[in-house]
């Protein structure tokens, strides 16, 4: 996090394109608080040369959030669980780990029941290929520690596994839910 007052709007030397809309952030704050974007801008890749980064993946009021957190203001106090999601996914993404430990810490300090039933429900039932791995992540025992989650993907990673369904980004899971959900496969009452 940096403060508002140390660095000056005019000094600006990067600007995040999210559709139409666009925020003019300082380069070396996204370096500093993130080794994914410092690795990208010390590569000489497009985004180095253009001082330019194009996020496609993610909506601008989540970027927008997010960057305010980075230069020290608020922005998560009227979201649904979806933006919080969302938030916690570009961190992830982008290894900020400011961003999540906030997220983190705030989960916990307020103990959001409403956040954790919503999650539960909602999130329980759109689980899918796409998104499990982000889920299990994100419900880890190590991250917000959301249990029902947490073991409903693992339950969802063995049927795709029975099913040899692709899981897309599977190769991010931690070794030993991998080496689970192997065993699980075959002796379904293993389950925790």
């Amino acid at each position: 996090m940096v403060p508002k007052s140390s660095l000056k709007n005019d000094d600006k030397d990067f600007l995040i394109v999210i559709g139409e809309k666009e925020i003019q952030i300082h380069k070396q704050m996204l370096s500093d608080v993130s080794p994914v974007i410092d690795a990208m801008l010390k590569s000489g890749m497009k985004e180095a040369v253009e001082n330019k980064m194009i996020i496609v993946d993610f909506p601008f009021k989540i970027v927008d959030v997010a960057i305010n957190l980075l230069y020290g203001g608020r922005g998560t106090c009227k979201f649904v669980l979806e933006d919080l999601l969302l938030l916690y996914i570009f961190a992830d993404k982008y290894r900020i780990q400011f961003i999540m430990e906030s997220l983190l810490y705030m989960y916990k300090f307020y103990n959001l029941i409403v956040f954790k039933d919503f999650a539960e429900y909602h999130l329980i039932k759109h689980i899918s290929p796409s998104n499990v791995v982000q889920l299990t992540k994100f419900s880890d025992p190590d991250s917000f520690n959301i249990t029902k989650i947490h073991q409903s993907c693992t339950k969802f990673l063995i049927k795709c596994f029975k099913k040899e369904i692709p899981v897309y980004a599977y190769e991010c899971l931690e070794k030993d839910l991998v080496f689970k959900t192997f065993v699980n496969g075959f002796c379904p009452t293993m389950i925790n």
